[in-house]
């Protein structure tokens, strides 16, 4: 008797533990919200001359209606994406919808092998395009899901409107371009 109430004691602190957590993690922004997902993207602040990956991907979820994302950082995850040690890749940056049964996702790559890259990310679009494809409701989604480059940037952005998400991409890569003179 003892022991079934001290294992139902340290269950209860687990579990309100687990709900007091203040943040999953750095990146996750929340917001109430009637879209597909009980929460959504709060617009997060990236500096104008803030061209890395993450700062990109973070103009991206700027631009657009995009759901709760968390920062993928988990080796065995983005194992599952692309082969990151491959393609002379040097910065780089994957977001993912916190729940993985809807898909959003945006994946940022500077790379020397551009080439590369693209087809590693094409390779994804296929997958998803496998693992999502018979779901009518991500159904749409994943067949806009866009893959381009940008000098030596390769993108992939799978959410309901790419294009503002590219869009804010391009716009954001030419203003320091044209701000740095090249």
């Amino acid at each position: 008797m003892r022991k079934s109430l001290v294992v139902l004691i340290a269950v209860i602190i687990a579990a309100m533990l687990c709900g007091c957590a203040d943040d999953v993690s750095s990146s996750v922004q929340q917001e109430d919200s009637s879209s597909r997902s009980s929460t959504k993207w709060t617009v997060t602040k990236v500096a104008d001359d803030d061209i890395s990956c993450e700062g990109l991907v973070l103009t991206a979820l700027n631009s657009g209606d995009f759901p709760e994302m968390v920062k993928a950082t988990d080796s065995t995850l983005l194992d599952t994406i692309m082969d990151f040690s491959k393609y002379g890749i040097t910065d780089y940056c994957v977001y993912q919808q916190a729940i993985s049964v809807e898909l959003s996702e945006i994946i940022a790559v500077r790379a020397d092998d551009t080439d590369g890259v693209k087809a590693a990310l094409q390779s994804r679009k296929d997958s998803l395009i496998k693992q999502f494809g018979t779901y009518p409701e991500q159904e749409k989604i994943v067949s806009s899901t866009v893959v381009f480059q940008k000098g030596d940037l390769c993108f992939l952005i799978a959410s309901e409107e790419p294009e503002k998400a590219e869009k804010a991409i391009s716009d954001k890569i030419s203003a320091n371009s044209v701000d740095s003179g090249n």
